[in-house]
């Protein structure tokens, strides 16, 4: 198993937003840049464009993903709104990923969901710790990624596949199991990196790759 290193370091935005890199846990290539802040006047979609602009800049061509407030994604009508203005600002749905958190969601509609899953969106359902929304096969259908806090050397959530009963480790084994990519937030260096990658994850993002 080959594990490029993650060295090279990421130049400093000046563009009012921070941008998180996800890595390929076995290629090192940067699948994604994940908008965690921005301090810039305007509402969603002005933060994407300034964030896509410097992630450009950056020489970067992978998807961004942003976490719009879940007001935007409580129903079909919010969602469908928001949609309609990312696609307004010249910007494709495939180079957009949606992050949704599972506390805000579970009990809710999945109409938003399939809402922009219908205008092409990916979406990444951020993992709670309670795993409060049953992940069925209808909303498996709806999500592309799933966003699980990375998880200690030492936790058991990095034991022996098929004996972890933990609700994380089932959440990850049926991810695997039904295709999602998995990506670990909070990925302290590369050592962990790399047991995180035998642990099963696709992605990283966390210190061991600097953001932008």
């Amino acid at each position: 198993m080959t594990v490029v290193p993650f060295i090279r370091p990421q130049p400093r935005n000046a563009h009012g937003v921070t941008i998180r890199p996800r890595r390929d846990l076995r290629t090192g290539v940067t699948a994604a840049g994940a908008l965690r802040e921005w301090s810039i006047e305007g509402g969603v979609t002005d933060a994407l464009i300034v964030a896509r602009k410097a992630w450009r800049e950056a020489g970067h061509t992978s998807p961004m993903a942003i976490a719009p407030a879940f007001e935007h994604l409580a129903d079909a009508a919010s969602a469908g709104d928001l949609a309609a203005k990312i696609q307004l600002a010249d910007i494709s749905p495939r180079s957009v990923d949606i992050e949704v958190g599972e506390a805000e969601l579970a009990g809710r509609s999945l109409a938003g969901i399939e809402r922009l899953r219908a205008r092409g969106f990916g979406v990444a359902l951020a993992v709670d710790p309670d795993c409060p929304l049953p992940l069925g096969a209808r909303a498996r259908s709806l999500f592309t990624e799933l966003l699980l806090p990375a998880p200690s050397r030492l936790d058991p959530f990095l034991g022996c596949e098929g004996l972890d009963t933990s609700p994380m480790a089932r959440r990850l084994y049926a991810a695997r199991e039904c295709g999602l990519v998995v990506t670990a937030v909070g990925v302290g260096d590369h050592t962990w990196a790399r047991a995180l990658l035998a642990a099963g994850f696709d992605r990283g993002e966390g210190p061991f790759a600097p953001g932008l």
